[in-house]
């Protein structure tokens, strides 16, 4: 079964130090997580996951 990634924050003042990154690392090598759901209107979110290595394979009107 692969898991997906729902809601992931880390905190503005925590940003930029490699949190975000090590939670994702973590999560594919440990929980077998293939897909990540996020808004479109995050913009910044959006983007750290295409860095990551997640791409775009659907999209839904509702959030």
């Amino acid at each position: 079964m692969s898991y997906k990634i729902e809601m992931l924050f880390v905190s503005d003042d925590f940003r930029g130090r490699g949190i975000g990154k090590q939670l994702i690392n973590f999560v594919i090598s440990n929980l077998n997580v293939k897909y990540v759901d996020v808004n479109e209107q995050n913009p910044e979110g959006t983007a750290f996951y295409e860095y990551m290595g997640f791409s775009v394979f659907k999209r839904s009107e509702f959030d």
